[in-house]
């Protein structure tokens, strides 16, 4: 391909696997490596990894914060230098707060017949786990495996495991049943500044001295079924909380939330105003404002598809609306807020 095109530079995202990838072809141009495996051939080239340290860290703060004491993490199904970045991030941050982890490092053989063994051994590990534990997986691929043993081992998932993973995958994460709570990394500024990092080789070459090493972050925690159901809630309000996260921005109002509870409506608010802290109303709320700040960020969005895409019936209803919630135009937090198009 390099011979074929003669490009002028290469930016290669050597993804999970990165310790295969060949590095030779990309020596004779200038070039930048997304994610590559810590080896000695990788050093010489400019990177840009995940903070995965940091990712285990949110990880840890997320479950910790919905009242979990009992945690483990599983670590992805083929050796990572990213997986093992991850459950230091992880535990590091749980021994800080004065909890630990059990770890299940088991390998997935790539014959289908040996890969039984992987999942019998998983699954002993997650029989023995206490219940309710906090599941953190290193990646959405991983999760689907242990969703599988779980439902195998006719256990609950989030009443007796809440489980969290990484990627964001959305083909995985909202097809899983429940749905798969997960951490988005921002891939976004990846690309951007691996693109201006390659410029600034090919505009610059006698500017390069050593190799430039950058890395990029995970921006949110993505909550969805799988770790709804927090400490002491209730299934109907865990059941609550997923559909408004499904249907907030559809036009849904708090009194199709509370049709779903076998109780009357006042009941059904005060219950769910003590398990979650606030209304029904200000949760339906919560998400539309959080959609509305995510659309923002592109600043090729118009506000009518903006409104459209957050269940506004007009773009003046949500401007009014996020004035009140945030103190500030629309137009204003995109200029603070705005990300590379």
């Amino acid at each position: 391909l390099i011979r074929f095109w003669h490009p002028l530079g290469a930016i290669a995202d050597c993804g999970a696997y990165a310790s295969g990838i060949n590095l030779t072809p990309f020596s004779c141009l200038p070039s930048i490596l997304i994610d590559p495996a810590p080896t000695h051939a990788a050093r010489s080239f400019h990177t840009i990894t995940q903070d995965s340290v940091d990712t285990g860290s949110l990880a840890a703060r997320e479950l910790m914060s919905l009242g979990y004491e009992s945690f483990a993490f599983i670590h992805h199904v083929e050796p990572c230098f990213w997986s093992h970045e991850r459950e230091q991030g992880f535990v590091n941050a749980l021994r800080t707060n004065g909890y630990s982890a059990r770890v299940f490092r088991g390998v997935k053989p790539k014959s289908s017949t040996r890969a039984t063994s992987y999942l019998r051994e998983l699954g002993h590990f997650i029989s023995d786990l206490p219940k309710p534990c906090a599941l953190f997986v290193a990646n959405d691929i991983t999760a689907l495996e242990v969703y599988g043993v779980i439902h195998s081992l006719v256990l609950r998932i989030p009443e007796d495991f809440g489980i969290l993973s990484v990627d964001n995958h959305e083909n995985i994460c909202e097809t899983a049943t429940p749905t798969l709570s997960s951490i988005q990394p921002d891939f976004r500024k990846c690309g951007h500044t691996a693109v201006l990092m390659l410029k600034a080789v090919i505009d610059h070459p006698e500017r390069q001295t050593a190799p430039v090493h950058e890395t990029f972050r995970s921006v949110a925690v993505i909550r969805r079924g799988s770790t709804c159901h927090r400490h002491g809630m209730s299934s109907e309000i865990s059941a609550a909380l997923e559909l408004i996260r499904r249907q907030a921005c559809t036009g849904l109002m708090a009194r199709d939330v509370v049709s779903r509870f076998s109780c009357p409506r006042p009941i059904a608010e005060a219950r769910f105003r003590k398990a979650v802290g606030h209304s029904i109303l200000e949760e339906i709320q919560e998400i539309r404002l959080a959609k509305a700040k995510e659309l923002l960020m592109n600043p090729l969005l118009p506000m009518k598809a903006i409104s459209d895409f957050c269940g506004f019936k007009t773009p003046n209803s949500l401007s009014r609306f996020f004035r009140l919630k945030t103190g500030q135009s629309m137009t204003a937090w995109r200029r603070g807020n705005r990300q590379i198009p």
